[in-house]
């Protein structure tokens, strides 16, 4: 998952205004500095900080660039839509849908690598 497919934006616009649903957009900053190292990875020293011993930094945090980061943010933002509720459609995962019980009104959420587009 990482960026929502055109024909479902297309749609989802077609419905906030069918509805008359507010549309927000969102960029989550720093997002992927934010996950979960859940492994051990190891960097070289970068230019401006060597410090000619040779030695290697071990990362206590994501750097953008590293292959494990996307997977890593996109896990965590899957848990959390998950835990308040929301459903993840299957014709297009970067799509999030949960419908308030008392009032009926949907609050869908389309994902771009961090950047959302909220309609409630």
């Amino acid at each position: 998952m990482s960026t929502i497919q055109l024909e479902t934006f297309c749609f989802i616009i077609a419905l906030a205004a069918r509805y008359k649903l507010q549309v927000h957009g969102m960029d989550i900053i720093a997002a992927y500095l934010n996950s979960k190292l859940d492994e051990e990875v190891y960097i070289k020293q970068p230019p401006w900080f060597n410090n000619g011993t040779g030695r290697v930094c071990k990362l206590i945090l994501f750097i953008y660039g590293l292959k494990q980061t996307g997977r890593n943010w996109n896990i965590e933002l899957d848990t959390a839509f998950k835990s308040l509720g929301f459903i993840q459609l299957i014709a297009d995962q970067c799509v999030y849908v949960c419908c308030d019980p008392a009032s009926g009104s949907p609050t869908i959420v389309a994902v771009h690598v961090d950047d959302m587009t909220l309609y409630a």
